[in-house]
Order: structure tokens, then C-alpha cells, then sequence
């Protein structure tokens, strides 16, 4: 969750933190 927010220069990683965010925001 966190390398997530880190690499803010990949792509492919940019597309999944959409998810993790709504596991986080309904937590």
C-alpha cells in the first residue's frame, strides 16, 4: 500500500492505488 504511494513515476502502479484507496477510505 505504502510502495504504492511511493512510486509515484510508474504507471502500472498509479492504476492499482485506485483500489487500495477504497479499501482505505471505507476502513
Amino acid at each position: 500500500m505504502a510502495d504504492v504511494n511511493a512510486p509515484s513515476g510508474q504507471a502500472p502502479e498509479m492504476a492499482p492505488p485506485i483500489r487500495t484507496d477504497e479499501q482505505i477510505l471505507p476502513r
